[in-house]
Order: structure tokens, then sequence, then C-alpha cells
């Protein structure tokens, strides 16, 4: 099956098309992100066209076969698995409740909550520990900052900070309003940003270069001082 790229009614969707065509969609999935996606995407079906395959045959002996799955085959990251985990034993967790809530208003905890955390959490999965987790993916990240990674923010505190921005530019074009509903979004879901995420799609589907060619300058060094608060590494 193939979307007729070519046709007028299905033009203004060609960005969403190559969007779901990138690995980065998929390995950054979530249920939110592809129900949008599909609820967008949803009235093209009737654009498409069918392409008749001829089956190939294989001969192939009827043998006994043990099939292995390769863990670097499955659609989700061991971050993404991790992340689950963790999720899953700090909702069973009441105690954890304020020190989440901290976390996602990027408040910084003191020792005593970090090691109260890990602790409950080691209580709860004696497999890992957050800091065994901190090891294997990236180190030079803050501890907090790489929790934040796996809680997220709250979206309210999130676009509380970009407000600033809004009420001294009341007059953004749709591509800036864009942007920066995007921009929160990402920081939202992935706890923090790193700035070179910033030039990648689908940050540059707004404009080749990102954020330096939907903004003026002076308008950018705005968000990118808003952005040192988010910023990961």
């Amino acid at each position: 099956m193939r979307i007729r790229t070519n046709l007028n009614q299905v033009k203004p969707f060609l960005s969403y098309i190559q969007e779901v065509q990138e690995g980065s969609f998929w390995n950054a999935i979530s249920f939110e992100l592809l129900e949008e996606m599909r609820l967008k995407l949803r009235e093209l079906m009737k654009y498409r066209t069918t392409i008749s395959v001829t089956p190939k045959v294989i001969d192939i002996s009827d043998t006994e076969y043990e099939g292995v799955i390769r863990e670097d085959n499955l659609s989700f990251t061991d971050m993404d698995k991790y992340r689950i985990r963790v999720l899953e034993a700090l909702s069973q967790l009441a105690e954890s409740q304020l020190v989440i809530q901290k976390i996602r208003r990027a408040k910084p905890l003191t020792e005593f909550e970090l090691n109260g955390l890990q602790s409950l959490l080691l209580e709860r999965d004696s497999n890992f520990t957050i800091a065994d987790l901190h090891k294997k993916f990236d180190e030079s990240i803050d501890l907090e900052k790489f929790i934040r990674l796996i809680v997220g923010l709250e979206p309210e505190y999130v676009k509380h900070e970009f407000d600033r921005f809004r009420k001294n530019h009341t007059k953004m074009n749709a591509n800036q309003i864009q942007f920066l509903n995007l921009l929160e979004q990402e920081i939202a879901k992935a706890g923090g940003i790193f700035i070179e995420r910033l030039y990648d799609y689908p940050f540059t589907r707004f404009h080749s270069n990102s954020i330096d060619g939907v903004f003026n300058e002076s308008e950018s060094n705005e968000i990118f001082e808003i952005l040192d608060e988010f910023k990961i590494g």
C-alpha cells in the first residue's frame, strides 16, 4: 500500500508522513503521540493505492526450529524499557510521590531524598538501581537530571516557563507558535532537552535552520536563556 503523495490533498501532510518514516519517531513513541499522528493521517487512507505482489513460494522442510527474538530488533530502546519499570515501581510507592513531584517541577533534591528514592526502588526491584542505569547510559549527565529523563516534567510547569516569552512576543506567526508548542512537549516528555536535538527533525520541519530560522537572533537568545533550565549535558 502506498499513499499518492503527488495529490494536492496529500501535500499538506507530507511532513507528517516523513516524520513517521524516521526511526527516531518510533524510538520515542508514546500512546499519546501515536494517537495524535493517527488522527492527523487517517483521512489520507482514501488516497492510498494497493500494489499487487505475487507471493514468493519458499520450499522448506518441516523441521524443528527454535526462534530467538533479538533485543536490538525491538521497537523500544533499553532506556524506554527501564523507564517503564521505574515508573511502574514509583507509581506504587506512596512514599516517593512528594519527591517525584519535586523532580517533575525541576526542583533540586536533597541528598537524603535522592538516597531515599533509590532505596525505595531497590526494595521494589533488586535487579537494578538508578545509579547502575545512570552508569550504563551516560554518567556525564547529572544524576538528578538523569532521573528527570526517566520521570519527565509536568507540562504545566514547562509551559509556565515559556509563558514569559509569549508575554513579550504577542505577535508570533503560526510557525513560531507551533515550534514553541513542540519544544514544550518534547521537554515535558523527555524531562529536558539536548541542545543539539533542536537542529534535528522534527524541529527542522519549520525551517532548515530550526530555531535560528524560525526566530530572529534576539528571540532565539531569549529562548536559549529559558532552555538553560532544561538542557541536558
